[in-house]
C-alpha cells in the first residue's frame, strides 16, 4: 500500500504542475523534489503504523483461519485503494475551484453537510465516479496487489522489515527537517501549493483553521501603505464623500443586489466577447461604475461583510462567523437610523455560514427558503430556490413596505450563478 500510496501522491502532483505550469516556470524541477519529500514524510509514517500493528496482531492473525484471514485482507485491500483514489479525486476538484490544496475552506464545508452534499450530487455525475473509483479499485486488489505482496513475501525478510522500519523511521525525520520544507524557499504561491501534500493540508487545516493571509490576499509593505494613509487628498476626499451623503435629505428606496460568484471576466464592458451580461453592460453604460473596487476573499461571506460593513479584509474568519458579531455599524444600522425597514433575502436558508444570525443581529429582517410557500417556488436546487422567484418575494416586500410610508433596503443574495448552475427552462 505505500508504494501505491506514494505512486498517487506523485500523478496527482504531476497532474497539478501541468495545470499550472505556465505558473511555475523554473521552479517546476524544485517543486516536484519538495513535494516528492512531502509525500515520503506521509508514506514514511502510513508504513510504520503498518509495520506497528502488523508486530502488535501478529499472534492474533495466526490463530485466524486461512480464508477468514484472507477474505479480510482483500476487503481492506479493496477500501484502502477505494479511498486513496477517491481522496485524489476530491482533491483534484477542489484544486479546480480555488487553486489550492485542501485548506480550512474545504473544513468549513463539512459543517454545512446538507447544501454541499447536494451541490455535489447536482454538479457531477456521482454515482458515475464512484463506479469507476469502485472499478478500479477492485481491479488492483485482484490484480495488482497479489503480485506486490507476493514480491514482497518473498524478497522482504524479517530482519528486511526491521531495516525497512528504521529507514522509514530516518525518512520520516529526514522529510520534517525544517529546511526541506516549502516555506524555506523563495517559492511562487502555486509552487508551493502543488509541493504540499493534500492528506498533511486537511490534517493541518483542520487544526489550525486559518488561511495564509499573503497567500491569498494581495497586500503592500507596510511603509508604503502608511504613506498611503497619511495623504492629506484622500482625508480630504473621505470627509467630502461622507458629508455629502449626511447633507441629502431625500431619502430613496434602495435595492442591493449581491450577485453570487460574479466575476468582470463574465461582462462584455470588460472584454468577455460572448455577450452573456446584456443587462448589467447597460447598466454599467447608464449607471455609475466604482471601477477601483477589489474582493475582499476568497469565498461569498467574505464579501457580504464587506458590502454591509465596509471592512478590508481580515485574516482566519469572516466577521459573520466570529464571536461578536452583534450590533456592529453596518448598512441596516445607519438605515434603521434613518427610519428605513431593513431586510435581508436569500433564496437558500440563512443558517448557511451563520448569514441569518449576523444581519438579524444588525438590524436586517431575514427572509430566506423557510419563509417562502410552496405556491412561490416554481424552482430550486442545492443553494436553494432560483432567482427569478426570490426577485418575485423582494418585489412584493418592497410593494408591501411601499404601503406604510417608509422608505425600504433590501439587500437580495443570489444563487443562481453557483455550481451546479440549474436553472428553470421556463417562468411564467
Amino acid at each position: 500500500m505505500t508504494i501505491g500510496l506514494l505512486i498517487s501522491f506523485t500523478v496527482l502532483r504531476v497532474v497539478l504542475l501541468l495545470r499550472c505550469l505556465s505558473d511555475l516556470g523554473s521552479t517546476a524541477p524544485l517543486t516536484l523534489v519538495i513535494g516528492f519529500l512531502q509525500d515520503l514524510q506521509v508514506v514514511a509514517l502510513f508504513a510504520l503504523f503498518g509495520l506497528a500493528f502488523q508486530a502488535l496482531t501478529g499472534r492474533i492473525r495466526q490463530r485466524i483461519p486461512d480464508k477468514v484471514a484472507v477474505g479480510a485482507r482483500t476487503f481492506f485491500t479493496f477500501i484502502a485503494w477505494f479511498f486513496i483514489l477517491f481522496f485524489a479525486v476530491c482533491e483534484f476538484n477542489f484544486w479546480s475551484e480555488f487553486e489550492s490544496r485542501f485548506n480550512f475552506i474545504a473544513v468549513d464545508y463539512l459543517i454545512y453537510t446538507t447544501e454541499v452534499v447536494q451541490n455535489i450530487l447536482q454538479s457531477f455525475p456521482v454515482a458515475t465516479i464512484l463506479s469507476c473509483l469502485a472499478f478500479v479499485s477492485l481491479a488492483i486488489t485482484f490484480f495488482i496487489q497479489p503480485k506486490i505482496n507476493a514480491w514482497a513475501k518473498n524478497k522482504i525478510s524479517s530482519q528486511s522489515r526491521v531495516r525497512l522500519g528504521l529507514t522509514f523511521t530516518l525518512i520520516l525525520a529526514a522529510s520534517a527537517v525544517p529546511v526541506l520544507s516549502p516555506e524555506t524557499f523563495a517559492i511562487k504561491p502555486a509552487a508551493k501549493e502543488v509541493s504540499s501534500n493534500g492528506w498533511k493540508s486537511l490534517i493541518s487545516a483542520f487544526f489550525n483553521n486559518e488561511l495564509s493571509y499573503t497567500r491569498f490576499y494581495k497586500t503592500l509593505p507596510e511603509d508604503q501603505v502608511e504613506k498611503l494613509m497619511q495623504h492629506p487628498e484622500l482625508a480630504g476626499h473621505i470627509n467630502q464623500m461622507v458629508g455629502s451623503a449626511f447633507q441629502r435629505q431625500q431619502k430613496l428606496n434602495v435595492v442591493l443586489v449581491v450577485m453570487e460568484s460574479m466575476s468582470r471576466k463574465f461582462l462584455s464592458t470588460f472584454g468577455n466577447p460572448q455577450n452573456l451580461t446584456p443587462n448589467l453592460d447597460q447598466l454599467y453604460k447608464e449607471g455609475l461604475s466604482f471601477s477601483q473596487v477589489y474582493a475582499t476573499g476568497t469565498r461569498t461571506v467574505r464579501g457580504l461583510e464587506a458590502v454591509d460593513l465596509s471592512v478590508p479584509p481580515t485574516p482566519g474568519q469572516s466577521i459573520l462567523r466570529r464571536p461578536g458579531f452583534e450590533n456592529l455599524y453596518s448598512l441596516g444600522a445607519y438605515l434603521d437610523e434613518a427610519g428605513y425597514e431593513s431586510q435581508f433575502l436569500y433564496g437558500g436558508y440563512a443558517l448557511f455560514d451563520n448569514m441569518g444570525a449576523f444581519f438579524a443581529a444588525n438590524h436586517h429582517r431575514i427572509i430566506d427558503r423557510t419563509d417562502l410557500k410552496s405556491t412561490q417556488i416554481q424552482f430550486e436546487n442545492a443553494w436553494g430556490v432560483c432567482d427569478e422567484d426570490m426577485f418575485r418575494v423582494a418585489i412584493e416586500e418592497a410593494d408591501r413596505i411601499t404601503k406604510t410610508g417608509r422608505p425600504f433596503f433590501q439587500m437580495i443574495m443570489t444563487t443562481s450563478n453557483h455550481r451546479p448552475y440549474t436553472y428553470p427552462q421556463h417562468i411564467d
